[in-house]
């Protein structure tokens, strides 16, 4: 098999309701907090991911380890995204979250990932993220380095 799909249903989460902002103790290479002059621990923000984004990309990880065929270990794919939304949101957003979950359930690092959005419906009552990944190899797209 040189690809497989499987779906996530839902509205996918906007980069809103994704992350959140919180202040953050600032830590040396060995894990202890850096002091400032006057005595007081340094902070800074930070951004941590929300537990619904964090359930969205374990649904991922779940589906598309269900969904993938038993000898299937490309070395590079390419994912392709139909999107039958809800509402409106940037693809962007919702491809780097899906693609984090995608590449543990593939065991794959996701710099050798090739995304495109494929296609983008707005306005559907039941919306889901449609997935396709291909084997790179077979497909036989090219990466030219100049």
């Amino acid at each position: 098999m040189t690809f497989f799909s499987f779906a996530v249903p839902g509205q996918p989460l906007s980069w809103n309701r994704s992350y959140r902002q919180r202040v953050g103790y600032v830590k040396d290479r060995f894990g202890q907090r850096v002091m400032t002059v006057t005595g007081k621990a340094k902070t800074r923000p930070m951004q941590y991911k929300t537990e619904a984004a964090q359930e969205y990309q374990k649904g991922v990880q779940l589906a598309c380890q269900a969904a993938k065929p038993t000898g299937f270990n490309p070395d590079q794919v390419i994912i392709a995204y139909d999107f039958v939304l809800g509402r409106d949101i940037d693809c962007d957003n919702v491809m780097k979250m899906t693609n984090d979950a995608i590449g543990k359930a593939l065991a794959l690092d996701d710099k050798h990932f090739f995304p495109a959005v494929r296609s983008k419906v707005i306005g559907s009552k039941t919306p889901e993220v449609l997935i396709t990944i291909y084997d790179r190899a077979f497909w036989m797209v090219d990466i030219v380095e100049q």
